[in-house]
């Protein structure tokens, strides 16, 4: 994968987390150091609390914003209603640090009026946007 690639994640609904995949996981944070970041996606795709949407299920992508980390985009998914706000997230290292914070705090948190919700995770290959 390369450094080009983007990691979005999606959200919209509340989701149950039970495993710890916050910056405590030394485990996860050494795959990621020592690991490529496609087994980092293998990891998000297998984690039963983290539900993996194909990114070809999206439709009607617009832009919202843009930052350091990358992108948001508003889109809806096929057979759903709805809209739904795809964060997209530069593919390197730090970036991905910033994931697994950003997962932990939605752990953490749960369910609150103010904080959208993590809903799931889903890839862009290189030249597919």
């Amino acid at each position: 994968m390369s450094n080009n690639s983007e990691i979005n994640l999606s959200t919209d609904a509340k989701i149950k987390y039970s495993n710890g995949i916050g910056k405590k996981d030394s485990k996860l944070y050494e795959m990621i150091k020592k690991e490529t970041n496609d087994t980092f996606i293998s990891w998000l795709k297998s984690n039963e609390d983290i539900k993996y949407f194909e990114y070809s299920n999206f439709r009607n992508l617009k832009p919202v914003g843009k930052g350091s980390y990358g992108s948001v985009l508003r889109a809806n998914m096929k057979n759903a209603a709805g809209f739904y706000a795809l964060k997209s997230f530069n593919n390197d290292e730090t970036t991905l640090q910033q994931i697994i914070n950003e997962l932990d705090l939605y752990r953490t948190i749960g369910r609150h009026e103010n904080i959208l919700q993590l809903f799931g995770v889903t890839k862009i290959e290189t030249g597919m946007v």
